[in-house]
């Protein structure tokens, strides 16, 4: 059987044809897309705020440079701020190494456990989900399903 380009795959060139992305497999019947929008909004507002706030400081000392290089070079506030970037990123990645080590513990003794039917877990929570099988609580969950290990 030979394979034929669709004329909606044709005019994308470059980028994933439209067939590709339909899959059959899975079912979003029932799934609330306003719940699911505003999941996802509210785990990536947060970071964009906060990008969006590195961007206008960043944009700030670079208008102040171009105002101070009228008079005297003074290039100590602007090395403060690449400084004061640098700490800032690394106490962030050091709180965000910690948070991720405390949830993989909490998932370690099993405090994230899910109820899978037909698997006796002393340890599974009704709050965490009840799911027929360890994959239907992969698809369901993502990476908060008790199994998901975060790395750095």
């Amino acid at each position: 059987m030979e394979k034929t380009i669709s004329e909606d795959s044709k005019a994308s060139v470059g980028s994933v044809a439209p067939d590709q992305l339909y899959r059959p497999e899975v079912d979003t019947s029932g799934v609330d897309e306003r719940k699911l929008m505003r999941k996802i909004d509210l785990r990536i507002i947060p970071w964009l705020a906060f990008v969006y706030l590195l961007n206008f400081l960043d944009r700030g000392s670079i208008g102040n440079a171009r105002y101070r290089a009228k008079y005297k070079p003074w290039y100590r506030l602007g090395h403060g701020v690449v400084l004061a970037y640098i700490a800032i990123g690394f106490a962030c990645t050091v709180l965000f190494g910690v948070l991720l080590k405390r949830e993989n513990d909490r998932r370690d003794r099993g405090e994230r456990d899910e109820v899978i039917e037909g698997i006796d877990n002393k340890k599974a929570n009704p709050k965490n989900g009840t799911y027929e099988s360890v994959q239907a609580a992969q698809v369901d969950k993502g990476d908060e399903w008790s199994g998901f290990r975060y790395t750095l």
